[in-house]
C-alpha cells in the first residue's frame, strides 16, 4: 500500500541487538563471579598456608619443621642451644662449661727410689733359705769319703749344686739401689754361693766316678772340690763381716759363714 513503510527484514533490528547485548551482561556477570570465587578461596586458604609452615614443637620442647618441610626459603632453623649435644655434623661436642675428661687429668708421679730397709730385709729372707741343704751336703759327703751310699750321695749333691745356682738367679732379681753400703757383701755373696754349687758339682762327681768304677776313683774331682769349698769359705766370711752392721741397722738377723 502506498506510503506504509517496509517491513523489517528477519534477523536484524532491535531484537537481534537485544540478544547480543544479553550476551555480553551474562559474560561479565560470570567473569565477575568467577574472580568473587577465587579472592574467597584466596582468602579462606591462606590460614592453612601458614600453619603448614609453621614450626612445631617436639618432644624436647625444640622448635622444628612442619611435618614433610625440612625448612626452605623464608625459614629459618632455630639455633642450638648451650647443652644440646648435636651439632650440623653429627658429632658430639661438650656443652660450655663442661668438666675435663677423665684422660685429661695429670698422670701420677714417677715411684719413688726403693727403700733401703724393704731392700735389706729382702736379702735377710733370702739367707733364710741359703742354708737348707747344708745337713744333706754335709751327709752326702761324708758318704763319698766312707764309699757307702754313692749313688744317693751323687744325686743329693747335685741337687745342692743346682740350689745355690737358684739362690744366685734370685739373688740377681733383687734391687739395692737404696742400699749402696751393700755392695762388698753382695759381690762376697755371689762368689761364696758360686764357689759352693761349684764345690757339690765337684762332689757330685766324685761320688758317681766311685759307684761307677770303685772306691777310690774320682780323686781329682774330689780335689776340684775341695779347692772350692775352701774358696766358699773364705767368701762367706767375708760376706757376714760386711753384712752383720747393715742387718744390726735394720733389726735383721747376723749371720755366720755356717749358715749361708
Amino acid at each position: 500500500m502506498p506510503g506504509q513503510p517496509p517491513a523489517p527484514e528477519h534477523g536484524s533490528g532491535g531484537s537481534g541487538d537485544s540478544g547480543g547485548s544479553n550476551v555480553r551482561i551474562l559474560a561479565v556477570i560470570t567473569a565477575i563471579v568467577v574472580l568473587l570465587a577465587v579472592a574467597i578461596t584466596v582468602v579462606v586458604m591462606q590460614p592453612w598456608q601458614d600453619d603448614d609452615g609453621a614450626t612445631v614443637a617436639d618432644s624436647s620442647g625444640r622448635p622444628t619443621a612442619g611435618p614433610g618441610h625440612s625448612g626452605g626459603p623464608g625459614r629459618t632453623t632455630q639455633p642450638a642451644r648451650p647443652g644440646d649435644s648435636a651439632n650440623p655434623s653429627g658429632n658430639t661436642s661438650a656443652s660450655p662449661g663442661s668438666s675435663p675428661s677423665a684422660s685429661a687429668s695429670p698422670s701420677a708421679s714417677p715411684s719413688a727410689s726403693g727403700d733401703p730397709g724393704t731392700q735389706a730385709a729382702a736379702l735377710s729372707g733370702l739367707l733364710d733359705n741359703s742354708g737348707a741343704s747344708r745337713q744333706s751336703v754335709i751327709n752326702a759327703v761324708n758318704n763319698a769319703s766312707g764309699c757307702t751310699a754313692l749313688t744317693a750321695a751323687a744325686s743329693d749333691l747335685s741337687r745342692a749344686a743346682d740350689s745355690r745356682n737358684a739362690l744366685l738367679a734370685e739373688l740377681d732379681t733383687l734391687k739395692f739401689d737404696a742400699l749402696p753400703e751393700a755392695a762388698p757383701a753382695l759381690s762376697a755373696l755371689r762368689t761364696a754361693w758360686r764357689e759352693s754349687a761349684s764345690a757339690d758339682a765337684h762332689y757330685a762327681a766324685w761320688a758317681q766316678a766311685q759307684a761307677d768304677s770303685g772306691c777310690g776313683a774320682g780323686q781329682t774331682s774330689k780335689d776340684a772340690g775341695d779347692a772350692a769349698s775352701g774358696r766358699a769359705t773364705a767368701a762367706k766370711q767375708a760376706f757376714v763381716q760386711a753384712w752383720n752392721d747393715i742387718a744390726t741397722r735394720f733389726g735383721l738377723p747376723t749371720r755366720t759363714e755356717l749358715a749361708i
